[in-house]
């Protein structure tokens, strides 16, 4: 029963007084007849009750129910008195005072129900054990028929027993209150011990209930005005219930007992079986065993300790090869079979178990009678009495000859296993020295590589371009140098190319990351490409989604070469309709997720192709169409993964391919934009009002140090020249410059270490000195900076990257004087018209000429302009000396005659 149900059970024995209004209406009157009946039926309910409580006692011995059950015992007996002698027509005559103090027996019934009530929630908490249960029940009972008499004998001789018993007194209303409220207090205390109980009884929750009741039976009664009224007749029959609930309650004990012992009976048959299930598994184990024991030659032995007798089972006697007649069954006789060596040992590992120090395992050896030598293994335990005296030793012998010579076998194997891998991984480390140091090697080749390369670039770009600011060569002239310059330049970007998948093979690629104009940079390289396009009559189309950021953080030149590789390569594979690029960003976790495709509706690759794609020199698509190294598309993955990015391809033959790339870049806030054109506007020249600074240019290589002496000269600088580090040393102790342009790798004394002699020399530490270097690895730049360098220009430099670095280490100005030019100048505007007025294929050849940059076929187109419009054509002859394409680009992307945008 839940405690809900529990609680309002018992609250619901109190919705009696619910009738305590209608009987308080009520008229009826009752005889003596009825009283007497009714105390007659309490008394013996009561008595039966006890009765049942003690039995219930006599089964659990909990002396709780012992001290209730006395309780109502005596009640029963005292109310039995009363209901005798409170007869009117009783045919016992006593006298008038006894008789009436006799009737109040009742008084005497309830204090004792009272009391032994309290007593057993106070001192009830115990048991007793079986056999002193009926002692107990004889002592307290009479305890309890004692203190009846000494209650009965205080209330007889009190002084205002008359007023105490007289109905309708305050007196006896008073006494009324008092017993309820004692009886509402027994209640309270036995609901507590009811409800804190985790397994509930409901013998005691029907004693909750008759306490419950006898605070009702005060309750009426207190309103009783005269003898066998309404209210009268309601408190006994209350009275006569409440001493019912616990015979229910002895009842649901009764059942409650009855269902734990079938329960019990249950599980004690479940037991049996389970019990019977588990002697005949055991049997088959023991048959198991037995098996198994003959399988494995196992011999079971079994030694008593006290009497020295030991026995072995039929198997003991073949692993020692001697007959059963030769055994005494003793420890000794045992022991003489071992061999001398080992019988001292075994003998003390035998001991060693009986003291408990170890368990027995030990290996020792017999000779058999053929001579043979067998290696015996032998596993035991020992069993103890309660004080931990060693009673019997049992356990298994078995034969472990074979695994000796096995083991043996193994050892040998194993040095010489241990001798091969010695000398395996000698050999590989061998190797692994040798691949670091033709990986070591493959760096410096890289590096020397790079110096030896980019070291002639420099001077050819650099004296080309000087030559270039010349004003007074002709334009034939300055042709000429256009095409060694643009020459040189491609051939740079060849070597750059080069060496960036030499770096990557050798890990040595790194991010170079810079704020740039997405939209800006996306354009330029649709606008570079899309000549090419419309050379094959495609149309390259861009999108670029409206969240798509402007600014961005990320290596520039390496997406600018992704875009490029990747719209090169659909526009080399497409020979009709639409190249599609398409770009979109999505936020993620504070970086910006940069998403790029790439779809063309060329011939498609063959999904046996897909997978070799992006491997280097291996190229997809028909043979015929095949041109380059195979190298774009390799670059192009390895420079997404080092973005933190992915491409992957998806591809039809026939339809067309799809290239979907996602890189991670970095939100940048837009400023200004780097403007080395500034300095790209003919001669620079120190800015009026400033001193003569003092350059010194050390470089081992000749015509790069005339070339920087040349451009620093011609720019209002004061020059000298060192050929090595040891002369700039001496250099800079007689001459005292400003600022140092330092090589890197020379002979005598390297860059590094000059610069570290002389920044320990007087001005040393406020003189300028930058790192010059042929290097591709910009890593390195953060190793000269570290070294002490002020800064660092890579070989082949533009004069505009000496200018600036210089400007920003001495705080310097500059002039600007354009190269004067005999030709009149055309407005853009007016550039615009003049082309509209080309014919259409003279456009369309000057466009694609501009795209390919190819100097020679530009040269030809502009002769072909001359004979059209001789001042256009010379316009175009001065933008092409300076290398500006893009303005030419830019007016024929606005003409549109039929060859498109």
């Amino acid at each position: 029963m839940s405690v809900r149900k529990d609680a309002a059970f018992i609250l619901l024995s109190f919705s009696l007084l619910l009738f305590y209004p209608v009987i308080a209406d009520a008229t009826w009157q009752s005889s003596s007849d009825v009283h007497a009946l009714l105390e007659l039926s309490s008394s013996l309910v009561a008595v039966t009750a006890g009765v049942m409580v003690l039995l219930h006692f006599l089964t659990t011995g909990r002396l709780f129910f012992l001290f209730v059950s006395i309780g109502f015992v005596q009640i029963g007996g005292e109310e039995l008195i009363h209901a005798l002698f409170a007869f009117d027509r009783l045919w016992i005559d006593p006298p008038a005072q006894i008789r009436w103090a006799i009737s109040t027996t009742w008084l005497t019934g309830r204090t004792t129900l009272l009391i032994f009530f309290a007593i057993a929630y106070f001192f009830g908490k115990g048991e007793v054990a079986a056999e002193k249960r009926v002692r107990y029940a004889c002592i307290f009972n009479a305890v309890g028929f004692a203190c009846s008499v000494l209650i009965a004998l205080s209330i007889f001789n009190s002084a205002g027993l008359s007023s105490v018993v007289r109905i309708g007194s305050s007196s006896k209303q008073l006494l009324e209150l008092f017993l309820g409220f004692s009886f509402f207090c027994i209640f309270l205390l036995y609901c507590r011990l009811y409800f804190r109980r985790l397994s509930r009884s409901p013998l005691l929750l029907s004693i909750v209930l008759c306490a419950a009741f006898q605070v009702l039976v005060h309750l009426f009664v207190f309103d009783a005005q005269v003898f066998y009224d309404a209210h009268w007749d309601a408190a006994h029959l209350l009275k006569l219930l409440g001493y019912f609930f616990p015979i229910f309650g002895v009842w649901g004990e009764t059942i409650k007992i009855h269902q734990m012992a079938k329960a019990q009976l249950v599980e004690l048959q479940k037991e049996m079986s389970e019990r019977q299930q588990a002697e005949a598994r055991l049997r088959i184990s023991q048959e198991r065993l037995h098996l198994a024991t003959e399988a494995a030659h196992l011999g079971v032995w079994d030694w008593d300790v006290p009497s020295n007798e030991l026995i072995w089972d039929d198997a003991m006697f073949q692993l020692y090869g001697i007959p059963r007649e030769q055994f005494t069954g003793t420890i000794d006789c045992w022991a003489q079979l071992l061999v001398p060596e080992d019988r001292e040992r075994t003998v003390a590992d035998v001991a060693a178990a009986l003291n408990g120090e170890r368990s027995y395992s030990t290996e020792f050896r017999v000779i058999w009678a053929d001579g043979s030598v067998h290696v015996i293994a032998g596993i035991g335990n020992a069993i103890r009495s309660e004080s931990g005296q060693a009673l019997r030793l049992v356990g298994v012998n078995f034969d472990v000859t074979e695994r000796k010579h096995t083991e043996e076998e193994l050892q040998k194997h194993r040095a010489h296993l241990e001798e091969l891998v010695e000398q395996r991984t000698s050999a590989l480390q061998q190797a692994l020295r040798q691949a670091e140091a033709a990986n070591q090697a493959k760096s410096m080749f890289l590096a020397n590589m790079s110096h030896e390369l980019r070291t002639p670039m420099n001077a050819i770009l650099g004296y080309s371009d000087l030559m270039q600011r010349d004003s007074t060569l002709q334009g034939v002239q300055r042709d000429y140098l256009a095409i060694v310059n643009k020459s040189g330049a491609h051939l740079l970007n060849l070597i750059n190319d080069v060496l960036d998948m030499a770096k990557i093979e050798s890990g040595q690629m790194q991010l170079a990351l810079s704020a740039f104009d997405l939209a800006n940079m996306v354009e330029d390289v649709a606008r570079m490409l899309r000549g090419r396009a419309e050379e094959k009559g495609l149309q390259l189309q861009v999108e670029l989604a409206a969240d798509l950021p402007r600014w961005i953080s990320a290596d520039e030149r390496k997406l600018r070469q992704i875009l490029v590789n990747l719209i090169g390569n659909a526009i080399k594979n497409t020979t009709a309709g639409t190249v599609s690029v398409r770009l979109s960003a999505q936020p993620l976790d504070g970086v910006i997720r940069l998403m790029l495709d790439v779809q063309d509706s060329g011939s498609g690759i063959a999904e046996a192709d897909l997978a070799a794609i992006f491997e280097p020199f291996v190229q997809g698509g028909r043979q015929a169409s095949r041109s380059g190294t195979g190298l774009g598309l390799p670059i192009t993955r390895e420079f997404v993964q080092l973005m933190g990015g992915t491409i992957t391809v998806e591809s039809t033959v026939g339809q067309g391919s799809v290239f979907h790339v996602e890189v991670n870049v970095e939100p940048a806030v837009a400023g200004e934009t780097v403007t080395p054109e500034e300095l790209q506007c003919g001669t620079v020249h120190l800015a009026a009002g400033q001193r003569a600074w003092r350059i010194l240019v050390v470089d081992d290589q000749l015509e790069n140090r005339n070339l920087l002496d040349l451009l620093l000269r011609q720019a209002g600088f004061q020059v000298e020249q060192a050929e090595n580090g040891a002369q700039a040393i001496e250099r800079f102790q007689s001459w005292q410059p400003d600022f140092i342009w330092m090589d890197w790798r020379m002979p005598v004394m390297d860059g590094i270490e000059a610069m570290r002699q002389i920044r320990k020399l007087p001005g040393g530490r406020q003189v300028k000195i930058a790192a010059v270097s042929a290097s591709t690895f910009r890593e390195q730049r953060a190793d000269l900076i570290a070294a002490g360098m002020d800064d660092y220009v890579r070989k082949p430099y533009r004069p505009d990257e000496i200018f600036d670095c210089m400007a920003r280490l001495l705080g310097l100005e500059y002039t600007c004087s354009q190269v004067d030019s005999p030709a009149t100048t055309v407005e853009l505007g007016g550039l615009k018209e003049r082309l509209a007025r080309l014919p259409n294929e003279l456009c369309q050849a000057l466009a694609q000429a501009l795209e390919i940059l190819e100097s020679e076929r530009i040269e030809a187109v502009i002769v072909r302009v001359s004979e059209v419009d001789a001042l256009l054509a010379q316009h175009l002859q001065r933008l092409a000396e300076q290398l500006d394409y893009a303005s030419m680009l830019d007016a024929l992307s606005c003409v549109k005659q039929g060859y498109g945008a």
